[in-house]
């Protein structure tokens, strides 16, 4: 963690904090980790500036940031009812479309990270932030645009389709980062308080992706294999004439019906506390908004939960 974080907390014990802090930084010290797994604290006191601090207060300053960036103890009855309070409080039906709620509904608003990725992501993303900014209208969101592919007009057209009372103030509520610093990442990525949700890209896997439900689905998200394990859970989405590319009688009346909609797939690929490989379909009207779809796949179409995947 960064120490100039810590400053409120390290005020409480040293009335100087800020000042030490700055020292620290000005030495090359700038996180936690560089202070208690880097140089001993003799080899520390010999880089900072005479009277910055005694030796005794800095191997108590160094305590004191041990003891705030330390991971507490934390009773399973107590975690378990914080995580459902905090799961009531964040995710109150993001999408609006009822199946694609159920199914996310361990997802989105838990704590870690989310992976989202294919053909709808970046557009399924938005509409969950700026619907969820509109609903809740003390919360904020960060999205940072590796991509600079986002798009204010498509954030507007959206919310233009949502009722709640605090929709107008949304836009407010939500910054947009287009740095591709590092520094200025992690910097952000500290204040965050809440869940992490990535927009992924796509690249091809070797037949069949193993992953998915459908044996349609030949491709997968594009970070490498390390980050699979980073992830709590794994959203992919794709269009719904990709998944079923040998027609579907019920799915090519209801686009020709429907100029402006295009319907898409979304699957749980992994996750840690929700049933994987279950999907259901979901509309973007107008190449922003979110809607349900009146289609049932035919006979034989849809592809069954196998035993074992969870």
């Amino acid at each position: 963690m960064r120490l100039r974080l810590l400053v409120p907390t390290l005020a409480e014990h040293f009335a100087d904090a800020a000042s030490i802090v700055q020292a620290f930084e000005s030495a090359g010290f700038r996180t936690s980790y560089d202070l208690l797994f880097g140089d001993p604290p003799e080899v520390l006191f010999s880089k900072l500036p005479g009277g910055t601090i005694t030796y005794s207060d800095l191997q108590d300053f160094l305590s004191q940031v041990a003891t705030a960036t330390a991971a507490h103890g934390l009773a399973g009855d107590v975690a378990l009812e914080e995580e459902q309070n905090v799961k009531s409080a964040q995710f109150g039906g993001e999408t609006g479309v009822f199946e694609l709620d159920e199914m996310a509904a361990g997802v989105f608003g838990a704590y870690g990270v989310t992976e989202v990725s294919g053909s709808a992501a970046s557009r399924l993303v938005l509409w969950i932030v700026v619907r969820h900014l509109a609903q809740y209208g003390e919360s904020s969101a960060l999205w940072i645009d590796t991509s600079y592919d986002f798009s204010v007009d498509q954030a507007v057209l959206a919310l233009q389709s949502i009722p709640f009372k605090d929709a107008a103030t949304a836009l407010d509520r939500l910054q947009v980062s287009r740095s591709l610093e590092l520094s200025e990442v992690y910097d952000a990525l500290d204040a965050l308080r809440s869940a992490l949700t990535v927009v992924n890209s796509v690249v091809a896997s070797q037949g069949q992706n193993p992953l998915s439900a459908f044996p349609s689905t030949v491709t997968k998200p594009g970070l490498g294999p390390t980050f699979t394990f980073l992830c709590e859970n794994t959203i992919w989405t794709a269009r719904a004439d990709d998944i079923f590319p040998e027609g579907d009688e019920g799915l090519a009346s209801l686009q020709d019906g429907n100029p402006n909609c295009r319907v898409f797939i979304a699957e749980c690929f992994r996750s840690r506390n929700q049933i994987c490989r279950t999907w259901c379909p979901f509309a973007i009207r107008n190449g922003s908004v979110i809607e349900a779809v009146d289609w049932t796949t035919k006979e034989g179409d849809e592809a069954p939960l196998e035993e074992g995947d969870m």
